[in-house]
C-alpha cells in the first residue's frame, strides 16, 4: 500500500502547493499522534502480526493504542457482529479490542478516527522513535 498515492490528491486540494505528504495524523480519542509515512507504510506491511482471525481479507488501514501502531484488517460480517464492536466497516478491531472505532486506509484523510492497536513490538525498531512523539510536527502535514 502507497499512502501518498491515496493522500496525495487531497492533500493537493488542502494545500495547493503539490508538497509531498510527510506524516500522517491519526487521532485516538482526545489525543493525536502525528506518524512518518515510512513508518505508516511499514505498520500496514508487517507480516508479523499474532492471532489475527482467519476469516481476515485484507490489512485496510492502521490502528494505535497509547503508544503502540498496528495494522488492522476488514473481518467478515460474522466475526464482526459476534463480538459486539463498533465499527465504521465492518469488523475493523484486533484481538477483540472493547469498544474501538475504526477507519479504512483509503479513508484516513477524514477527521476524529479512533482507531485500535497490537503490540509495539511489531513496529520495526529503527521507527519506533516517532512514537509518543510529534517528530514531524514542523515539516509534516497536520491533519490530512
Amino acid at each position: 500500500m502507497e499512502i501518498n498515492e491515496q493522500l496525495q490528491p487531497a492533500a493537493d486540494e488542502k494545500y495547493e502547493d503539490n508538497q509531498e505528504i510527510l506524516c500522517i495524523e491519526i487521532r485516538s480519542g482526545g489525543r493525536s499522534s502525528l506518524l512518518p509515512v515510512e513508518l505508516v507504510e511499514a505498520v500496514i506491511s508487517s507480516p508479523v502480526v499474532a492471532d489475527i482471525p482467519e476469516s481476515r481479507e485484507e490489512i485496510i488501514g492502521i490502528g494505535m493504542y497509547g503508544r503502540c501502531v498496528v495494522p488492522y484488517y476488514q473481518l467478515s460480517d460474522e466475526a464482526c457482529s459476534n463480538k459486539g464492536q463498533r465499527d465504521i466497516r465492518c469488523g475493523v478491531i484486533l484481538r477483540g479490542q472493547q469498544g474501538c472505532a475504526g477507519i479504512a486506509a483509503d479513508e484516513i484523510s477524514e477527521e476524529k478516527k479512533v482507531l485500535t492497536c497490537e503490540y509495539e513490538e511489531q513496529i520495526p525498531e529503527h521507527l519506533r522513535w516517532i512514537l509518543g512523539g510529534n517528530k514531524c510536527d514542523k515539516t509534516g502535514r497536520q491533519g490530512i
